[in-house]
């Protein structure tokens, strides 16, 4: 069953290195991402709610 996904990341070019390749040729790198190459992920589902949303990050952050 396909469900509509919200990915909270940054867009650091280094995230999407095939992208970049393909586009200009060269890799892009960052050091930090490099050492989370093959890190365990995460993925927690919420509702489909801006209050859900808002409170599921305020609890991440605070």
């Amino acid at each position: 069953m396909e469900v509509p996904t919200i990915c909270l990341a940054t867009a650091h070019p280094a995230k999407f290195n095939d992208a970049i390749e393909q586009a200009i040729g060269k890799t892009a790198h960052h050091p930090v991402l490099d050492k989370l190459a093959n890190a365990e992920t995460r993925c927690d589902t919420i509702a489909n709610d801006e209050s859900a949303v808002r409170a599921y990050l305020k609890r991440k952050i605070l």
